[in-house]
């Protein structure tokens, strides 16, 4: 095959890489930043090498973004060779079911909420009840060959395909699982691979063995937290309330002689709020758990003893299986939160200590949690396959990446160059004022210079300015002190993320922001913004990032450092410092989109000064002069 466009330098040694890794059944991790076209320099090599080998590709994704990229990539590929490969965009039922598109209550539901109801319909259209699904229905009634062949023309993203097959009147995800079998390259979320019952249905559904994937793991650096809360569990006294309520309408039969439903519903209630005020600091996130704590409430209330325990668990589920029935033959998502309930104590008392930490986190939705600290255990599978190449923008430490998620220590990690010339970027820091929790307690004072040093730099006129800021609890200090009135007051217009805000809002506040000339945005490191939205040109010039992004030193981020001291010797490093660079790599990496844009960030604390060594980094004593200064230059400087 022909490589869809004219290679750049950098994408033929990425390519090189991919290939040497491919062919020897070998893993790479790939730190590529924006612009070094690391989708088509990975999806390219992987489909020539299946052409011969009998292979086949896994593009994983976290966004829908993401995902039509890969398939636009694949698109090129098929056109420039007009050869008749093909590939499916997969999405999860809540976002490829039309049913649930328009059901709010659908749209709501878990993936196995999803699969439960579909599979009851699906059956009584097999009983001759379309009305059941009706796009159920419509696909049996479908040439699925002639659908084969508009898939294979057009790749299209998965809206695309949504659209056509609604149109159509057929089941976008049932037809999809139609076409993988055919496919050379199948992208999906996460999930579907790192999941292992979805796993073992997205195998069956694309006719391969997992020795014979490759697999590419996109914006690869949010999988081992990804993995970790995939094997954890929770339980918070919402959900306990949510199973009272089952309680009041579905009954309350006894789980243990004399122990009804809702007696263990309100024990465990009652042990959560009395663990929270027994164990959490005042001012506190969460608080490890003494082992046992959970399970002495219970055996004391009840006078049980640990196989009841169990038992209880079980009688639990298995009335929550009875509602969930219930449930389903009324055409309502299969749930229970009784069964949820039995299903977490089960998990809870059978858990592995070395791998699992027990808290009890506060805050208005008081909660137990069984927080894994060992994102392999999850993505150990990822030594099943062929062959796999991770890649991101941000993943540095590479190795901490590649121990943390549990590959082999002769994995190759290579940094692709940037296609963006240096000078186009200045990265700066001021050692004023620092946001180090202890100075700030001892001297206010460093929030006035770091107030008055964002002002300066957000007041420079006719430029788009993004301030980011370590936490929305920081950005509320700034807020509080009127900050934002004295920006607004230099004639500026001042937008800013919101914690929770639904999509549609931010997206219309973050595109009223790209259009201004003349804007200051307020944001956070680790959201949404930092992560996942592009600034191209001049909508985005100067950042300023208020302090480093250093993880709160909660209880569960005391645990995961001791237990990477233990497992590697490096827990400072992998679970403070490395996320830290990576939250700030991201950010920054929102200045430069296009090999013409330029912008200046800079670092409001004196502690980035340990981060030269990773960040190409210079100080700054009059960050206003230095970032004016920057771009009077850059207008000198020829195209």
């Amino acid at each position: 095959m022909e490589f869809p466009y004219e290679p750049r330098e950098a994408q033929r040694e990425l390519m090189e890489a991919i290939v040497r890794a491919i062919i020897e059944g070998r893993h790479l991790i790939v730190e590529a930043g924006t612009g070094t076209g690391k989708t088509v320099s990975a999806l390219f090599p992987s489909l020539n090498y299946t052409l011969n080998h009998g292979k086949k590709v896994l593009y994983l994704t976290r966004t829908n973004s993401q995902q039509d990229q890969v398939m636009a990539e694949l698109r090129a590929i098929k056109e420039r060779n007009r050869s008749a490969i093909y590939g499916v965009a997969l999405q999860g039922r809540g976002g490829m079911c039309p049913l649930a598109m328009r059901d709010e209550e659908l749209k709501k539901g878990t993936a196995e909420e999803l699969a439960k109801m579909c599979s009851e319909r699906k059956r009584k259209v097999m009983n001759g009840e379309d009305e059941a699904c009706p796009y159920y229905a419509g696909l049996l009634d479908y040439d699925t060959e002639s659908l084969r062949k508009w898939v294979a023309e057009r790749i299209p993203t998965s809206g695309e395909f949504v659209r056509y097959c609604i149109e159509e009147g057929m089941c976008p995800y049932e037809a999809n699982k139609e076409l993988m079998s055919g496919a050379m390259m199948v992208s999906a979320p996460y999930i579907y691979f790192f999941n292992p019952g979805i796993r073992r249905a997205l195998l069956s559904w694309m006719s391969v063995s997992i020795s014979d994937l490759i697999v590419i793991v996109d914006e690869a650096h949010n999988l081992p937290e990804f993995a970790r809360e995939l094997i954890s569990a929770e339980l918070g006294t919402r959900s306990l309330a949510n199973a009272r309520g089952e309680v009041e309408r579905f009954g309350d039969p006894e789980v243990l002689d004399g122990v009804s439903v809702g007696d263990v519903v309100d024990t465990v209630k009652e042990a959560i709020l009395s663990m929270a005020e027994e164990y959490i600091p005042e001012g506190g996130d969460d608080s490890f758990l003494p082992e046992g704590e959970l399970e002495n409430h219970l055996m004391e209330e009840f006078r049980i003893n640990s196989r009841k325990i169990d038992l209880m668990s079980k009688n639990l589920m298995e009335f929550g299986d009875i509602i969930r029935e219930k449930r389903k033959e009324t055409g309502k998502l299969p749930r229970s939160y009784i069964y949820n309930l039995g299903d977490f104590i089960s998990f809870w008392t059978h858990l592995e200590a070395n791998e699992y930490i027990k808290l009890i986190k506060g805050g208005d939705n008081p909660k137990l949690e069984a927080y894994c600290m060992d994102a392999s255990l999850a993505t150990d599978v990822l030594n099943l396959v062929h062959s796999s190449i991770h890649m991101s923008g941000t993943l540095e430490p590479m190795d901490e990446y590649r121990d943390t998620i549990g590959l082999s220590f002769d994995t190759e990690a290579i940094r692709a160059r940037s296609p963006f010339p240096e000078e186009n970027r200045l990265v700066l820091y001021s050692p004023a004022a620092t946001t180090r929790y202890e100075d700030l307690r001892r001297n206010s004072a460093n929030i006035s210079v770091l107030e008055e040093q964002a002002f300066e730099l957000a007041s420079i006129p006719e430029r788009n300015v993004a301030v980011f800021f370590p936490s929305f609890s920081m950005m509320e200090r700034f807020l509080s002190d009127g900050w934002h009135l004295r920006v607004r007051s230099t004639g500026k217009r001042v937008f800013m993320e919101k914690k929770g805000e639904r999509t549609a809002e931010l997206m219309g506040m973050v595109s009223a922001f790209r259009r201004g000339r003349n804007s200051v945005l307020m944001a956070v490191m680790g959201g949404r913004i930092s992560e996942g939205i592009d600034f191209p040109g001049e909508s985005l010039e100067i950042e300023v990032i208020i302090g480093l992004p250093y993880p709160k030193p909660t209880a569960k981020q005391r645990a995961m450092e001791r237990y990477y001291d233990m497992k590697f010797g490096k827990g400072w490093e992998y679970t403070v410092r490395a996320p830290t660079i990576r939250k700030i790599l991201q950010t920054i990496g929102r200045l430069i989109r296009t090999e013409k844009d330029r912008g200046v960030a800079v670092i409001l604390d004196r502690r980035a000064v340990q981060l030269i060594d990773r960040i190409e980094i210079e100080r700054t004593d009059n960050p206003k002069k230095d970032a004016e200064t920057f771009f009077s230059d850059s207008l000198r400087c020829p195209d």
